[in-house]
């Protein structure tokens, strides 16, 4: 038995679950990002990531912009119903939280990147 998109949305990483959102409310790659306080190629690459996982293009071309499919609609209206209606406070609230999130994933990526070359010296005798 497949997957239900209720059950997709539970293994959706908070930054996943931010990215879909704003992706959906915006219906543009570059709003999302601006909004979720991510760069373009990181909200492109985290679309890419949602389509996979929920199966679905979600966003397609149209003739004024980006559409959302007929799976991307069900999925805004169940994102409704999780996430209560938003105020400016908690839009506010929320963006501060996912450049939090951002950041702290840099310094996860810089520090595992100074403890590789760290290991790389000590096993090369520098």
């Amino acid at each position: 038995m497949g997957q239900t998109h209720t059950d997709k949305f539970a293994r959706l990483q908070v930054r996943e679950l931010l990215a879909l959102d704003a992706l959906l409310r915006e219906r543009s790659v570059s709003k999302a990002a601006a909004w979720v306080g991510v760069t373009q190629p990181t909200m492109s690459h985290l679309l890419a990531r949602l389509r996979t996982t929920f199966e679905d293009p979600l966003l397609v071309r149209g003739r004024a912009g980006h559409v959302l499919t007929e799976y991307a609609e069900m999925l805004l209206e169940s994102l409704r119903e999780l996430v209560p209606k938003r105020d400016e406070e908690d839009d506010e609230m929320l963006r501060d939280y996912s450049k939090l999130l951002n950041r702290l994933s840099g310094l996860a990526d810089e520090m595992s990147s100074y403890f590789r070359r760290l290991k790389h010296e000590r096993e090369s005798g520098k």
